[in-house]
């Protein structure tokens, strides 16, 4: 694999040519203006540092980043597809912190043990993602619009978010659909009317979270008890479920 130089580079984004199968270790990529910009097939290694780079809008397919730093990195309305930001040698993620990352994708994606702490996520989509361990402290999901109505949009779609920290965020009607959350930590966030359809929450922290209206039909839900939420007033349940959670709740249920 070519690996490029920063005159190298600068050549490529100035024709606003697709950047493929290249090297980009040791580019600094704050230096250039790289909205639209195309990368395919490319590696960032441990040395690669995004911080403080504008990436929005900027389009990643099959790309590795191992060790990869993109703290305070804009990435509104990036999209990175079949990308792996995980390196199993060393078994570490990469950085988030304090990243824009408003209305971003994210679709069959390595992102284990990757953090995005205080990061802006509204209106973000992650799709088949590996994000086991991931951790969303202190991360923004919401905007408050006229009337002062504060509205969450992000969405996990089939991802698997195991042990993954989520704890004391604002989610309301954030979806969860179809996500593995066993063992993750959603203690004291507010979770109303968010879609848990379809989820494994097995063996999840939901201590003091606050489940009113929220969808959890399908899901799994072995060692959830109500006692424990904050609220859980019109939440939805299939049937089948009911009795799993008034047995969490010590209630003794006859069949006569």
């Amino acid at each position: 694999m070519q690996r490029l130089n920063q005159d190298q580079f600068r050549r490529y984004i100035k024709h606003e040519e697709v950047l493929m199968g290249f090297d980009l270790t040791g580019i600094d990529f704050s230096e250039a203006a790289l909205d639209g910009a195309r990368f395919k097939k490319c590696f960032v290694g441990e040395r690669g540092s995004l911080t403080e780079a504008d990436l929005s809008d900027t389009l990643w397919e099959d790309c590795i980043f191992t060790g990869t730093s993109f703290r305070s990195c804009e990435l509104n309305d990036a999209q990175f597809k079949n990308c792996r930001f995980y390196d199993p040698s060393q078994k570490a993620g990469s950085s988030f912190w304090n990243c824009e990352l408003n209305s971003s994708q994210f679709t069959n994606c390595d992102l284990q043990l990757s953090q995005f702490e205080g990061s802006s996520l509204y209106g973000a989509v992650f799709s088949d993602c590996m994000m086991r361990g991931s951790s969303f402290v202190d991360c923004e999901f919401s905007r408050r619009f006229s009337r002062g109505v504060l509205k969450s949009h992000i969405a996990f779609k089939e991802c698997d978010l195991a042990y993954a920290s989520l704890t004391e965020l604002v989610l309301p009607f954030a979806v969860f659909k179809g996500t593995n959350l066993s063992g993750a930590d959603l203690s004291r966030s507010d979770l109303s009317g968010t879609n848990f359809s379809a989820c494994n929450l097995n063996s999840a922290e939901l201590q003091d979270a606050d489940l009113t209206k929220a969808n959890l039909k399908g899901a799994k839900l072995l060692g959830l008890d109500l006692r424990r939420l904050k609220g859980y007033r019109g939440m939805t349940v299939s049937a089948d479920q009911q009795h799993h959670l008034l047995m969490a709740m010590g209630l003794d249920i006859s069949g006569d």
